[in-house]
């Protein structure tokens, strides 16, 4: 999956031209990923049905068909469409089942902790980055959380307390550290390009 501060960043761009709340679009945004530290299943917090690790935007939209007036709802959206395109496009250019193809052209043969090693550490290099150039505002990781009150099926809405408390995590752990395998400017365009695409399905 995407990282949170990709999530973020995505989340960010469509929020320019939507202005939204952006602490309820953030916290919709990271909700996803509380399932693996409450031992709720990524298949359901991710809608997806059939198709490994690919979210199932229709269903999402079958299921809550308001999502778009409603600011936390929306970020859940968001996050979803960036894994979908994350994991049928973007991840195949550089991973495969069995390899990973460096930033200096290197392919090298890696099992799937490898992998997922070498994916999370970037994306904690990554973050400053990200961070910087799309000028995020993350105090909503320091400060109360207002919870959502919309009726959701998929996790618990008042644990998001941990999802939150451990991007402050993420967001200390960051470093400027040297990435291996994710260039800064295609994470870029993916951002810029997969928020293009929500705004333009929202408006549309």
């Amino acid at each position: 999956m995407a990282s949170a501060i990709i999530h973020i960043s995505v989340a960010k761009k469509v929020n320019d031209v939507l202005k939204r709340n952006p602490k309820q679009l953030y916290l919709g945004t990271i909700a996803p990923d509380i399932s693996k530290f409450i031992g709720r299943t990524k298949n359901e917090s991710h809608f997806i049905f059939g198709m490994k690790d690919v979210p199932n935007l229709g269903k999402f939209k079958e299921k809550y068909p308001d999502f778009v007036d409603n600011d936390f709802l929306l970020g859940y959206y968001i996050h979803l469409y960036t894994d979908k395109v994350w994991f049928l496009y973007f991840l195949k250019s550089f991973m495969t089942n069995s390899k990973i193809k460096m930033l200096d052209g290197t392919v090298i043969q890696a099992d799937p902790d490898l992998r997922r090693k070498a994916l999370y550490n970037d994306y904690t290099n990554l973050n400053v980055d990200l961070i910087s150039h799309y000028n995020l505002d993350l105090s909503l990781f320091y400060e109360e959380i207002e919870y959502p009150t919309v009726p959701f099926d998929e996790i618990p809405l008042d644990r998001l307390s941990v999802i939150v408390n451990q991007m402050g995590v993420i967001i200390k752990n960051s470093t400027e550290s040297k990435t291996y395998i994710l260039d800064i400017e295609d994470i870029i365009k993916f951002i810029d390009d997969t928020a293009e695409k929500i705004i333009n399905e929202i408006n549309g």
